[in-house]
């Protein structure tokens, strides 16, 4: 049977976390239980369903993804989720082997928008501390098993009002980025110095620099090195995304992102 894989993006707001769980909405669960009404695929498991990132709580996403075996026609399976998905947008597909593993990554963008009075000068000083393979032990809830990750770029932009951190890498622990945030920002406000960064970077002594806030990290893309294609949306599908965005601070930024 062929295999597909799709992108999409959702607005987090009103899902508990993006991991499917008994009694819970959730952006997987939801794309699940679609897929099995519209006979896009019979169940999970006989589809050989496997999701990309699985984003936390409040969090949202411009580009995660999915693949499947499904024998649906593509372009009809995008408009037919879109139809009935609420809070999720799919915008692209691609046609893949069927040994593609969405989770196999060759680059992960994440984006954290931090408002407020900021020092942009120490916090790009504090983020420069976790370029690199990092022992990540103490901003992530990994165990030790999953400790060391490698962050190969971290860009700090300013725009306006809020302040733009883009982090890049195969792959992220569970919590890593909003850690890695709340350490930098409380060094950015005097709360916390390099020092105590770095202490904690080298694993030995267990520290916390709190969590930042879930609803300001966006999944931007998971990349394949490969081009999906990207299929248009209806004007009812894109005010529909319009209505959903409309109360998040960063409205302006989602919609100049969003895919047209």
């Amino acid at each position: 049977m062929p295999r597909i894989a799709l992108k999409f993006a959702y607005d987090g707001t009103d899902f508990f976390g993006y991991q499917r769980q008994p009694g819970a909405r959730t952006v997987e669960g939801d794309i699940i239980n679609t897929l099995v009404r519209i006979r896009a695929i019979a169940g999970a498991a006989e589809a050989n369903f496997i999701s990309a990132s699985r984003t936390d709580r409040g969090v949202h996403a411009i580009s995660n993804a999915i693949a499947f075996d499904t024998s649906f026609d593509s372009d009809r399976l995008v408009a037919a989720l879109n139809a009935r998905c609420g809070n999720i947008l799919f915008h692209s597909y691609l046609a893949v082997p069927a040994s593609f593993n969405p989770r196999r990554a060759v680059m992960r963008h994440y984006r954290y928008l931090l408002f407020g009075c900021v020092d942009a000068a120490k916090l790009r000083e504090a983020l420069a501390l976790f370029s690199g393979q990092r022992d990540f032990i103490n901003f992530s809830k990994s165990g030790a098993a999953g400790r060391f990750r490698s962050i190969e770029r971290i860009d700090v932009t300013e725009r306006g009002r809020w302040i733009e951190i883009d982090f890049y890498g195969r792959s992220f622990l569970h919590n890593m980025i909003r850690r890695i945030v709340s350490a930098a920002t409380m060094v950015s406000t005097g709360k916390a110095n390099m020092h105590d960064v770095s202490l904690a970077l080298e694993g030995n002594e267990r520290m916390s620099f709190g969590l930042a806030r879930p609803e300001f990290l966006i999944l931007m893309d998971v990349d394949y090195g490969m081009k999906f294609v990207r299929v248009p949306y209806s004007p009812e599908t894109a005010g529909r995304w319009d209505d959903m965005l409309a109360h998040l601070e960063t409205l302006e930024y989602l919609h100049r992102m969003m895919p047209k």
